[in-house]
């Protein structure tokens, strides 16, 4: 994740699951209380977005976290 909030990080473990959410063309990571976690970049930002608006869900999950960093796997949402 980008610009990730630390007064959210700490509140994170691996293993997380987060939701992902597009808000005016950025892609968000977003806790079960509604808090931003950071913004999600990728090579493939652009398909994932198509794929948002063509109504797939996806989320995200914390698979490291060193110091100010937090490392998230993409992940079709189950229904």
């Amino acid at each position: 994740m980008n610009s990730v909030d630390p007064k959210v990080l700490p509140k994170l473990s691996v293993g997380d699951e987060l939701w992902v959410d597009e808000r005016g063309g950025v892609v968000l990571a977003v806790t079960d209380d509604g808090e931003i976690a950071g913004s999600i970049t990728s090579k493939e930002l652009s398909h994932l977005l198509d794929c948002m608006a063509a109504g797939f869900g996806y989320v995200a999950i914390v698979e490291s976290i060193n110091g100010g960093t937090c490392i998230v796997a993409i992940k079709h949402k189950k229904k």
